[in-house]
């Protein structure tokens, strides 16, 4: 998660069917939280491998202030998944900031590892006015969300908590999700989360009033 470039036109819709067919091949279709860490360790590296990609190696590493807490690099064409080692084992506990980080990376690995030019240091391939599905970040951006909350999936649940909570991720990404799989209803920007079921809580002048799903006060 650092430096952005241009990349190929990618549309959100491709990138969630590419996170879907991953989960599919790999027996997740259907699953809420799983152990990112395993993922990475036990099946990512053998399904890109049967997809006639490069060799995955995964180094752990202690990050300096301000240094990037993950990234992808290359060695010979092969990628490397570089991780800062808190972030690993935050995200190997289910912490969900932390499995969001190896999420993106992972997008990273998916969508970009066939293309390590798009890492160079060519100064044409950094970013200039572009669309933002040519953004390399934002595709793997979109890719984490879809990756670990796909929107088949969350279209079971009837509360942005019940999606942060089930699938191990934050407010944020369990709201852009719900959202995308409840698109009659009014988008929930920011939404306020009851503790008590997960429900939303309504606001009155502004201001938090009681959960419509409880009656609860936050």
């Amino acid at each position: 998660m650092g430096r952005d470039y241009k990349f190929y036109f990618r549309s959100e819709e491709l990138i969630a069917e590419d996170a879907s067919r991953l989960l599919a091949k790999l027996g997740l279709r259907g699953a809420t939280y799983f152990n990112i860490c395993d993922f990475i360790e036990h099946q990512l590296g053998p399904w890109l491998r049967s997809n006639g990609k490069e060799e995955l190696t995964i180094r752990l590493f202690d990050a300096s202030p301000g240094e990037n807490l993950a990234f992808v690099s290359f060695d010979n064409g092969n990628p490397i998944l570089n991780i800062d080692t808190s972030v690993w084992e935050e995200a190997k506990i289910g912490e969900p900031s932390a499995r969001y980080v190896l999420a993106h990376e992972i997008g990273h690995v998916v969508l970009h590892a066939h293309y390590d030019l798009a890492y160079s240091a060519d100064p044409a391939l950094k970013l200039a006015p572009f669309q933002q599905e040519e953004s390399a970040e934002w595709q793997a951006h979109t890719f984490a969300r879809h990756f670990l909350v796909p929107v088949e999936t969350a279209k079971s649940y009837d509360a942005v908590g019940s999606v942060a909570t089930k699938f191990g991720v934050s407010i944020e990404v369990a709201t852009s999700q719900f959202n995308l799989a409840h698109p009659r209803r009014k988008p929930d920007l920011g939404a306020i989360v009851c503790e008590t079921c997960g429900g939303f809580v309504v606001t009155r002048d502004g201001k938090p009033d009681r959960c419509k799903g409880c009656a609860a006060k936050p």
